[in-house]
């Protein structure tokens, strides 16, 4: 079997690799282990042993086909070290998992996947060491021990050989060559945590260390979502008599796979594409009502406030990035900040979205340092670690930053690098900080109308230049909108407490009480807003051997044929994670001269600031229609994509604008409507209201002829 696995490696491996390194899976190497439980058993509880059998035969094997088959010997040879890497094991919750390992995990073969915190410095590590015995002049070999912090201890007792010595002094020697190097191994130490997004509600993550060596030092950095396989060990601190050991677990890896890339945050099932495309083709005569059923399923609980609740769904989508040639990279990501009143949903927004994303990082502006933002040095064990910032740590996700003001002046400079660039730069070492930045704060003091966003929230310009979208939410009087609010909250309170008095008068008369978190999770995704009241006057519902739970069910499903049903949560969470790996779309002629006009038009006008009026106006401009692209399912960046980007970005300026400074093309001053971003609602009728817009943006561009 060795024989046959090995052999395709052999012809191509260069003379000149430091190592041989076969990497496989579990099932290549013992295909019979089902047939054969207690090898498999063994090889599993006891890694320590097996792994250096399988090494010691892979070197053996090459030895084997080099003589049976003639190669050139100038460009292949026999390679020691000989490292045998295990790329997959049986998907078994007991052996790959997302926690850490326990103390029933010792000397066991696992899979653990979680995110590099801390990296520590690459340093050679001696592993043996050669000791004379000074009553036999024997020589005597002592090895590393992982267990005690990497000591190498000195031996007590003459085992140099076979017959008794009474000696118990021993002096160390050097090597027979000075140049002999085999002794020494690259080594590296990191910490891994556990995924938040893979814990119970509540759980703090907890960590563990990891021991990498040979070819797996520096193959994951800070930041890196990665699956460790390895076995466990215990750590012994220093042994001080009458006092309790300092005891900690570590993995000593036997392979690390790196997972950067967002497809593997999260698998979309066949069924669920299948909906997908299936709800696109139901709107295919009207997309934009089939794109605001997807929009109002973000953070449902909150009422109306439409452009914002577009922005989010935008930003955690994202653009598509660039890599020229040349090396220069254009970020796909996109940022969005939220300036508003205290009580204007910022923060709920923030958690939302925090949540929605596979890979995300939570934070507050209030006492932030620039190293906690980005990467700072800390000192672990003697020896200084890299540990990752929020920044670094949301790599591929999005970094949600509340208070995002109060961060002091010299820190911001931190975020500027991280933001534009994607990356984090120092003078050891530079990491990804590929992420989408939602952040929120709020105006310092009441928001002046009649002053530039740049004085109002106290943030330079270099810093707000790289926000992509900044929305302005003024909490106005607005007696209509006040009622319409207030009647969401009391029918949603109404809601939960209909559907938990029904639940427990269900439970009295012997229902499992398992159906009441269905029920609330139904009112809290897409529960009808007229169902709870019916619950109580419908005359098909049995308390007495009904089911609450179906019941919903039913109601919700003669419901939908009325009315369009939201998303629900992971429904939502699995289409952007689809349309962002299956759709990089690209612009259209007729899109790019709508983006490029308005762009024009706004380095023309003069009283427009000139902080947010540079090419990265442009640049914001392309991601953003590309985002909305995503969203649509469309492999192109079509017209309708690219006015609502100019409808974003002049609700944007209208949100921010005195009455004598409206929005530049000022086409919500002559709509029909007045427009507020906070009070932005959803549209009754979303084509025809589209529609409107497109030929008001139109007709200001003068690109008429473009109205189809």
């Amino acid at each position: 079997n060795f024989r046959n696995l090995f052999f395709p490696a052999i012809g191509i491996l260069p003379r000149s690799a430091k190592y041989f390194i076969f990497s496989s899976r579990w099932a290549n190497i013992l295909p019979d282990n089902r047939a054969n439980p207690p090898l498999a058993s063994f090889t599993f509880n006891n890694p320590q042993a097996f792994i250096p059998l399988f090494e010691n035969a892979c070197f053996k094997t090459q030895t084997l086909i080099l003589e049976s088959i003639q190669f050139d010997s100038s460009s292949v040879s026999v390679k020691s070290p000989c490292f045998v890497r295990f790329s997959r094991l049986p998907n078994n919750p007991s052996i790959m998992r997302t926690t850490t390992p326990n103390n029933d995990d010792i000397g066991k073969l696992i899979g653990f996947t979680g995110t590099v915190i801390r990296m520590g410095a690459n340093k050679l590590l001696e592993t043996r060491r050669l000791y004379r015995c000074s009553k036999c002049s024997g020589t005597i070999e002592t090895n590393v021990d992982f267990e005690q912090y990497n000591l190498i201890p000195k031996p007590t007792i003459c085992t140099a050989t076979s017959e008794y010595c009474e000696g118990k002094y021993f002096s160390q020697i050097q090597f027979e060559s000075e140049n002999d190097m085999s002794h020494c191994i690259d080594y590296q130490e990191i910490k891994v945590q556990e995924q938040p997004n893979k814990l119970i509600v509540g759980s703090i993550p907890k960590s563990i260390s990891v021991i990498l060596k040979d070819d797996l030092v520096d193959v994951a950095k800070s930041g890196d979502n990665v699956t460790i396989i390895g076995f466990t060990i215990r750590r012994w601190g220093s042994l001080v008599s009458g006092q309790r050991p300092d005891i900690s677990l570590c993995l000593v890896a036997n392979n690390i796979i790196v997972h950067n890339n967002y497809q593997s945050f999260l698998s979309v099932s066949p069924e669920m594409r299948s909906f997908f495309i299936s709800h696109r083709n139901r709107y295919r005569h009207d997309p934009i009502k089939g794109r605001d059923v997807i929009v109002s399923s973000v953070c449902p609980q909150i009422f109306g406030l439409y452009v914002v609740k577009l922005a989010v769904l935008l930003v955690l989508i994202g653009g598509v990035g660039k890599d020229d040639p040349s090396g220069l990279k254009v970020r796909g990501e996109t940022h969005l900040l939220l300036v508003g009143d205290p009580g204007t949903a910022k923060s709920q927004f923030l958690n939302y979205a925090a949540q929605l994303s596979p890979r995300s990082v939570l934070t507050t502006g209030v006492g932030t340092t620039s190293a906690g933002l980005t990467v700072a040095a800390v000192r672990d064990g003697g020896e200084w670690m890299l540990e990752a910032g929020a920044l670094v740590l949301a790599d591929r996700g999005v970094c949600c930053i509340d208070e995002f003001s109060s961060i002091k002046e010299s820190e911001k400079i931190a975020v500027h690098e991280a933001m534009e660039q994607q990356s984090v730069s120092g003078m050891l070492i530079n990491l990804n900080a590929r992420c989408s930045v939602l952040a929120a704060t709020n105006p310092k003091g009441k928001y002046d109308t009649e002053q530039s966003i740049m004085v109002n929230v106290a943030l330079g310009s270099p810093l707000l230049s790289r926000f992509d979208l900044i929305l302005v939410l003024l909490d106005t009087y607005d007696r209509e909108w006040d009622k319409r609010v207030s009647n969401f909250i009391l029918d949603e309170e109404l809601k939960l407490g209909e559907v938990d008095d029904k639940t427990s008068q269900l439970a009295l008369n012997g229902t499992p009480t398992k159906n009441k978190s269905k029920a609330t999770q139904l009112q809290g995704s897409s529960f009808s807003p007229t169902l709870s009241r019916r619950i109580d006057r419908d005359s098909d519902i049995n308390t007495n051997t009904g089911s609450l739970g179906s019941y919903l069910n039913q109601t919700q499903a003669r419901e939908g044929s009325v009315k369009d049903t939201k998303f629900t949560f992971d429904q939502l969470q699995q289409y952007i994670m689809w349309v962002k790996s299956q759709y990089n779309p690209t612009p259209t002629k007729d899109s790019e001269k709508i983006l490029t006009r308005y762009y024009q038009l706004q380095r023309k006008n003069d009283s427009n600031n000139s902080s947010r009026t540079t090419i990265r106006l442009l640049e914001s401009l392309i991601r953003i229609s590309q985002a909305h692209a995503r969203l649509m399912a469309n492999t192109k960046v079509t017209i309708q994509d690219a006015v609502v980007t100019v409808f974003l970005f002049e609700a944007s300026r209208n949100s921010s604008s005195s009455s004598t400074q409206q929005s530049l093309l000022n086409i919500f001053s002559e709509s029909e409507i007045s427009f507020d971003t906070l009070h932005s609602g959803f549209p009754e009728n979303p084509g025809l209201d589209y529609r409107k817009y497109e030929k008001m943006i139109l007709k200001k561009l003068d690109l008429e002829s473009l109205t189809g």
